[in-house]
């Protein structure tokens, strides 16, 4: 026995409070105490687990008991009270471990119980990566990166456990032309593609991608391109245009400062700067850079420094389309995903429920403009917004000739049909072929673009069949994405 420990005699305890037991158990298991149990005949279990729970040994062996207890104060009576509690409870040292455990394991249990329950009511896709095709500002589109990331789920329950995350990505920006979009289209870069323009859409839908959402929801289904000068402008209306009027124009492929305000102008011959933003259209017009512009009506009207003169026909808004390439599991995923986010967060990346526009009579509208223009010039000003009707030939196919692959330049181009584009590619030896190509396959073909974008370009046509034509040409048919490559 340790001579510097107290000597607690238990009989001086009487009556036993628990407060006062529980005290001495404390010091028991600190080793600062030796019970004195002389005079105690019996103590109720209460009692005991009072004053051994906490020790953190046995007790079962006289040696161990010796540590805590003056053994030849113990009565019989007293002795098997004491064994039969280490009986029932055999190591009182490992009761915080156990519970422990205990409450560890209900805490493991409850917590798998629950990413079950997460797993299986998630919104799950295939994918590692979903990546979001945009033409305007990535901030907007945050906060979906964001909601994306935290709603849809890896469709692998231990990798879901392991914490792995789908891995949302924004690719483009305001700076973003619409043949690039067009082009990542095309390659299937784009995992969900907010358009944003129907030209764009109409790409989107020719390379198979499906239509989940529109974009600008709260806007009606159909919008307007208008013709705008500045405020004090002598122009009134497009009678007042000449050749010398200077006109801002946006991108090939924008319906609402190019395509529209082409079939608008027909019959006119302007001075043209074309590939211009929307913002900088305005701001040529407003600095006397150009004398008129063109842009979506909704968009110029706000400026109050802007006098519009000509209003377009209704142009058919754009649409969120996703890629074919995705899963029918995942699009119908991404899908609710996207239609479920909060609404503010649609709101700021400008799409919300509702129908697919009706792009049929939009589309004739484009085929006329790219008519129009086959003949248009715009390299140099100043150009002429029509066409000779001469140059307006319809061209008769006969029967096949022969298989031939070959290299050459396209030098001009008909639209007889919203459905259909004819090239004039001029071969080897001067000899020009009139290539038909769907605008379906067309829109498909890497770094085509629109015909407008095909002038002068080299192109390489392969495995084709020849017809000869009743006037000596000869014409070709794709009928393949693989037939027809820009070089």
């Amino acid at each position: 026995m340790d001579s510097q420990r107290e000597i607690i005699r238990l009989v001086e305890q009487a009556p036993y409070q628990s407060q006062v037991l529980r005290k001495i158990g404390i010091k028991l298991s600190q080793e600062t105490v030796i019970l004195d149990c002389e005079g105690v005949n019996s103590l109720t279990p209460k009692q005991i687990n009072h004053l051994f729970s906490r020790i953190p040994i046995h007790l079962r062996e006289p040696e161990e008991r010796s540590r805590y207890i003056e053994i030849d104060s113990l009565t019989p009576d007293l002795s098997a009270q004491i064994m039969g509690y280490l009986d029932q409870n055999p190591s009182s040292s490992n009761k915080p471990l156990a519970v422990a455990l205990v409450v560890m394991g209900l805490l493991v249990s409850s917590y798998l119980v629950y990413k079950v329950w997460l797993f299986s009511s998630g919104t799950k896709v295939s994918r590692d990566s979903i990546t979001i095709g945009i033409l305007t500002s990535s901030k907007s589109y945050k906060p979906l990166e964001d909601y994306l990331e935290k709603y849809l789920i890896v469709n692998d329950f231990w990798r879901f456990l392991k914490g792995d995350r789908v891995r949302i990505t924004i690719d483009g920006d305001k700076k973003l032309k619409y043949d690039e979009a067009k082009a990542r289209m095309i390659n299937k870069e784009w995992d969900i593609a907010f358009t944003h323009s129907p030209m764009n859409s109409i790409a989107a839908k020719d390379n198979k991608y499906s239509f989940i959402a529109r974009m600008f929801p709260d806007n009606p289904p159909f919008y307007q391109s208008a013709l705008f000068v500045k405020t004090d402008s002598p122009i009134n209306s497009i009678n007042d245009l000449k050749p010398s009027t200077i006109i801002a124009m946006g991108a090939i492929g924008s319906a609402s400062s190019f395509f529209m305000p082409s079939y608008d102008l027909y019959g006119k011959t302007l001075t043209v700067i074309k590939d211009n933003r929307g913002s900088d259209i305005i701001e040529l017009v407003k600095s006397d850079k150009a004398d008129i512009g063109t842009g979506a009506v909704d968009f110029v009207s706000k400026d109050p420094e802007i006098r519009v003169v000509q209003v377009s026909r209704n142009i058919p808004g754009a649409g969120v389309y996703l890629s074919p390439n995705l899963s029918e599991q995942d699009r119908q995923s991404i899908s609710k995903a996207l239609l479920n986010a909060p609404k503010d967060t649609q709101k700021m990346a400008n799409y919300g429920e509702g129908e697919e526009p009706d792009y049929s009579a939009f589309k004739e509208i484009v085929r006329r403009v790219e008519e129009i223009l086959s003949c248009s010039d715009f390299s140099k000003n100043p150009v002429n917004f029509y066409c000779p009707e001469s140059k307006l030939v319809t061209f008769d196919p006969k029967k096949n000739l022969s298989s031939n692959t070959l290299v050459g330049k396209v030098n001009g181009y008909r639209v007889p049909s919203s459905d259909t584009v004819w090239l004039n590619v001029e071969g080897q030896n001067r000899i020009i072929y009139k290539v038909i190509i769907p605008k379906e396959i067309l829109n498909q073909i890497p770094n085509a673009g629109s015909p407008l974008n095909l002038q002068n370009k080299k192109v390489e046509i392969i495995n084709v069949n020849l017809r000869k034509l009743d006037n000596g040409n000869i014409e070709i048919s794709i009928d393949e994405v693989k037939q027809f490559r820009v070089l």
